[in-house]
């Protein structure tokens, strides 16, 4: 309910009713647990979302409202500072 549209969705798991607590809002997610025959991973792929899958503490290291970079072809992240993030 706190997650504004774009907002980079960051889970221990990505459970099957995750599509009815919107994640639809999101504009990608970084999960702890998964990996390409998950669940998260079929979710990223039909809702077309980037993802990045089995990302280790990943809850416990980003916190809210840090601003990062996701390179999904890496699987890695980034944290930024606002003064050097810039739009697309």
């Amino acid at each position: 309910e706190r997650m504004g549209h774009g907002t980079i969705a960051v889970l221990k798991t990505v459970p099957p009713d995750l599509a009815i607590a919107g994640i639809g809002r999101a504009g990608a997610f970084i999960a702890e647990e998964g990996g390409v025959p998950s669940h998260a991973a079929v979710l990223s792929r039909e809702w077309k979302l980037p993802a990045i899958l089995g990302m280790r503490n990943a809850t416990t290291l980003l916190k809210d409202d840090e601003l990062i970079e996701m390179d999904t072809e890496k699987g890695s992240i980034k944290k930024v500072e606002a003064a050097d993030f810039t739009l697309p």
